[in-house]
């Protein structure tokens, strides 16, 4: 490693650099990644235990004699081109991590027990058990508590991964908080806690409550919208839409849940801003907000409109009137969402060329951000046929959910992104995919991509 210059006096991991250990093709490796950046880094092992004694409290020295005691290089040059190299890329900060007497959000309080929910209908989910959900985020979340039961049940469990390096902080080098997330390796793209057999080994071991509470509620999403907690799903997996019209799967929340206290406590939850973002300059009530996403759920699953044109149709709608509108209307044409695909063509490229660097063959993470980026690369999407059945509940279930209405993007802005992310679907569904049960519903995997690659701002920037 190059000796380069290195400015801090006590370095230490910037709280906005994501940590993941991967083992991919039977080598571990660690990757940083800073989101603010799009920028990543990988090092060994080695490097990330030296990192991970950085802590804003030792200086050059300090960091070589702690190298020594962990069997690294001790050397100067060693150290210092370590963190020289991630100075220089903008990951590191100097000293003790800043500690805020209080928060500088308020944190947003739990609604009360009896606040009514309202739970998407005519949904529950027959699970595949090929796993296609655990084998796909580049972060899946254990509480401490949940990382203790999962360290216990790998004590029987044969894991590729050490103990000390099977969970990390979910940001940054080191915990600064007690109650902080951890995040669990990644083996090939996987949870790794997931067998062979595509089963949760914590699961298998302890029962389903031992599980992570992300895994235990999947794919439920919650979203108070000031009047109730809308409980829709986050259509992220092949199994979600092979549910549809299938019967006795696992319903969403608990048999005869109505309000808040009849389900887990503590879920986590989404609020829906008030007002709420349609453009640039117009915004809308929470009341109107609850009014239009009814109508737009009702009507989203009629195969007779082209999905794509319709959520474009209803962005123009919005963005003429500066309001919550009628949303029985013709789809617009699809020529609109081409500046939209294209942003999210050379997006995937970018994330897909990361992925290849360090992620395994059959990571399905590097696989669908590849078949996205080559299927955009050889095939037209506005010229591919559409899928009306998941195309339109996919829309449904975003409208009751009020998703548009969290993702810190004003609602006009939001349909054409979703128009764009069902024309890439169309195009992967002409290409080639890759052999994995997960390519059956291609437009769940550009849901979830869009998410784990860190390019959900793919259309940011356009006009």
């Amino acid at each position: 490693m190059a000796d380069v210059s290195l400015h801090f006096e006590r370095p230490r991991l910037a709280v906005h650099v994501q940590a993941r250990v991967h083992v991919a093709d039977g080598a571990t490796h660690v990757v940083l990644y800073d989101p603010r950046t799009d920028t990543t880094a990988q090092i060994g092992l080695d490097d990330w235990h030296l990192v991970q004694q950085a802590d804003g409290t030792r200086d050059l020295d300090a960091l070589c004699l702690a190298a020594a005691r962990l069997g690294i290089d001790p050397s100067e040059a060693g150290v210092r081109g370590l963190f020289g190299e991630l100075e220089e890329a903008g990951m590191l900060c100097d000293g003790l991590a800043l500690k805020l007497r209080t928060p500088p959000v308020p944190p947003t309080a739990q609604p009360p027990d009896d606040t009514p929910l309202e739970i998407l209908e005519d949904f529950s989910l027959t699970c595949d058990g090929r796993g296609a959900c655990c084998r796909f985020y580049g972060s899946v979340g254990f509480t401490p508590v949940e990382a203790l039961r999962g360290r216990l049940q790998a004590a029987a469990v044969s894991l590729p991964v050490d103990d000390a390096d099977l969970f990390v902080p979910m940001s940054g080098g080191q915990i600064d908080h007690p109650d902080e997330p951890l995040a669990v390796a990644l083996v090939d793209g996987r949870c790794a806690f997931l067998t062979d057999t595509e089963r949760c080994g914590i699961h298998e071991r302890a029962g389903a409550l031992a599980k992570p509470a992300v895994c235990r509620i999947y794919p439920a999403a919650f979203v108070h919208d000031g009047t109730a907690m809308r409980v829709s799903l986050v259509p992220e997996c092949a199994c979600i839409f092979s549910s549809l019209g299938v019967p006795g799967g696992a319903l969403l929340t608990p048999a005869g849940a109505t309000k808040l206290g009849d389900i887990e406590p503590q879920v986590g939850f989404r609020e829906v801003p008030d007002p709420v973002p349609l453009t640039a300059r117009a915004t809308a009530s929470r009341a109107e907000l609850r009014r239009w996403s009814l109508d737009v759920h009702a009507l989203a699953r009629r195969a007779d409109r082209d999905a794509a044109g319709w959520a474009l149709a209803l962005a123009d709608a919005i963005e003429a009137t500066g309001e919550l509108g009628a949303v029985d209307i013709a789809p617009a044409p699809l020529d609109a969402a081409r500046p939209w695909v294209e942003a999210f063509r050379v997006a995937v490229t970018a994330a897909a060329a990361t992925q290849d660097a360090h992620r395994g063959v059959t990571d399905l993470s590097r696989r669908a951000a590849r078949w996205a980026a080559d299927a955009l690369a050889t095939r037209d999407p506005l010229t591919e046929p559409a899928n009306p059945a998941d195309e339109g509940f996919y829309l449904a279930a975003l409208a009751f959910g009020h998703r548009l209405a969290i993702e810190g993007r004003p609602i006009a802005r939001g349909l054409r992104g979703r128009a764009a992310r069902i024309l890439v679907a169309r195009a992967m569904a002409a290409y080639p995919p890759p052999i994995d049960p997960a390519a059956a519903h291609p437009l769940a995997l550009v849901e979830a991509a869009t998410r784990n690659l860190g390019i959900s701002g793919f259309g940011d920037d356009v006009d």
